[in-house]
Formats: C-alpha cells, sequence, structure tokens
C-alpha cells in the first residue's frame, strides 16, 4: 500500500465558497488492489462538509460505486477539489452538515468559516517547511 500528501488550497476565487482562504491537509491511500480497487481520500484537517465524515474520510461516487480504473488520481483531486465548489448533497455522508446546508439561512456558511478559521488556517508554504522536515 502507497499513500500520498496533499495540500488543497480552498478556491479563493468563487465569491460564495464557504471554505475560501482554507488550506487542508489530506491523505489518499492507494491499497494493494488499485487501480483495480479505488483510493481512499481522508482530510486530516477537519473539514464541516456534507460529504465528508467527522473522521475525514471523502464520499463520493466515483471513489465507491462509479469508481473505474479509467479514473486517474488527478481526476480524483480535481473532484474532491469540486465538492468544495458543490457538495453531493444527494448522497450526504454528515447529515448534520448536509442539513445545515439546506437550511439556507446562513448557518451553514458561518459554522463553515468558524470551522476554517479554526482548523484551516495554516498557509500552503507553512504545510510544506511541515513536511519537508
Amino acid at each position: 500500500m502507497s499513500f500520498l500528501k496533499i495540500i488543497l488550497e480552498a478556491p479563493t476565487d468563487v465569491e460564495n465558497c464557504p471554505y475560501k482562504g482554507g488550506t487542508f491537509l489530506l491523505t489518499c491511500d492507494l491499497p494493494a488492489g488499485y487501480p483495480r480497487d479505488p483510493p481512499e481520500v481522508r482530510f486530516v484537517t477537519f473539514i464541516m462538509h456534507p460529504n465528508v465524515s467527522k473522521q475525514g474520510k471523502v464520499c463520493i461516487a466515483e471513489l465507491g460505486r462509479l469508481w473505474s480504473s479509467d479514473i486517474t488520481l488527478k481526476e480524483i483531486f480535481s473532484l474532491v477539489y469540486g465538492t468544495l465548489l458543490t457538495p453531493d448533497l444527494e448522497n450526504p455522508l454528515e447529515i448534520q452538515a448536509s442539513l445545515k446546508y439546506y437550511e439556507d439561512d446562513g448557518t451553514y456558511a458561518l459554522a463553515v468559516a468558524e470551522a476554517v478559521a479554526k482548523h484551516a488556517g495554516k498557509t500552503r508554504a507553512a504545510w510544506r517547511a511541515e513536511l519537508d522536515t
């Protein structure tokens, strides 16, 4: 089994992205059966998101029932990045986050912004320096 560490910066050019300004550390575990079997992607940095468990596991269809050995790692990372912009609300993993998102009264965006400020404030350069040691 192999794994990768990924530093993901949330979109900065999208006005309504609640994760804006956040930088997240993720891991991508490649099982012995990869590419026949899908990798497992996890957020190490806490994130409040309908498609991410409290333990950080990312739940997107392409890493499960829609997995194909033709899907590249680049595509996986693009899909994870895309979920920051558009969560898959038809298949939520975290029901509370999903309900707050649906309420659309500002509580979801506020809770996400608070979580980003508390947990995802480390810069990409700081993450790189930490991971290089």
